[in-house]
């Protein structure tokens, strides 16, 4: 078989693979098959370099730990590549958190229209977090000054 024909088998190939994948990733809720999707699009493309740019191979060490990385989630390990970095102590807060503090800016806004005045009703919400043992995002305990100036947020 000539070479010209073994490329375009192969890049046929590739989109099929790549084709099969971008499905799977959009039509699957499920995170293990957008993590499958992936691993078989970087497979499809290691296979191609390969077969016609071996040289191209020696220089893809990071893919390849990713790829790497890749599969061992999928076992259940968490490798270090792909562990997030945070950027102080404490990781991201969590969906929960975020949609308690539009809960808060809520009630805020609630207790300020039914004639609650100052700082009376961050008090009020403050309190009441405390009590339910809510902290901060950074671990901290609630204050009503976290709540600002007492103007919609």
């Amino acid at each position: 078989m000539e070479l010209s024909h073994q490329i375009e088998c192969a890049l046929n190939r590739v989109l099929e693979d790549m084709k099969k994948a971008s499905e799977l990733f959009h039509h699957s809720a499920s995170e293990g098959d957008a993590l499958e999707a992936a691993n078989l699009q970087l497979l499809a493309t290691f296979r191609f370099w390969a077969k016609f740019f071996p040289k191209m191979m020696e220089n893809t060490d990071p893919l390849l730990r990713l790829y790497i990385d890749l599969r061992s989630l999928q076992k259940g390990a968490r490798p270090s590549m792909l562990k997030p970095k945070f950027t102080n102590k404490h990781p991201p807060a969590d969906l929960f958190y975020h949609g308690l503090k539009g809960v808060v800016v809520f009630t805020l806004d609630r207790l300020r229209a039914s004639g609650m005045k100052g700082e009376d009703p961050r008090r009020a919400v403050a309190a009441v977090l405390n009590k339910q043992g809510v902290l901060t995002a950074g671990g901290l305990r609630i204050t009503a000054q976290l709540f600002g100036s007492g103007k919609t947020m």
